[in-house]
């Protein structure tokens, strides 16, 4: 993961001055994200603070294939690629080819939760 190159001028509460840059730094574990902060005028910084990796979900030509899609990753990318320039189908449509009958938001509700 790259640090990140924004920032933003001002005060954090009770971590320097107005007029200082924080410039916050993301470092990558295998169990979290940690968010730091780094200033422009040696100020003293907030505590890191740790996010939580959630679990590997599943790849969306996995989420294809648990909704109907019969064939190879391969001719799946051939399938979202269309034809003459066109889009491909999306998996909500897959998943309606092979018989699912609700929206498309509680399609993508459905993934949330099971993936």
């Amino acid at each position: 993961m790259a640090d990140c190159s924004c920032g933003f001028k001002g005060s954090i509460p009770g971590f320097g001055t107005p007029g200082a840059t924080f410039i916050p730094k993301l470092t990558e574990t295998d169990e979290a994200v940690a968010l730091s902060w780094e200033n422009n005028r040696g100020l003293p910084n907030p505590d890191p603070v740790a996010i939580p990796k959630g679990k590997e979900g599943l790849s969306a030509y996995q989420v294809a294939v648990a909704n109907g899609f019969e064939g190879t990753e391969s001719e799946w990318l051939a399938a979202l690629q269309g034809t003459d320039g066109k889009p491909g189908k999306t998996a909500y449509e897959y998943a309606k080819e092979g018989g699912y009958t609700g929206t498309e938001e509680d399609f993508a509700d459905k993934l949330a939760e099971e993936y």
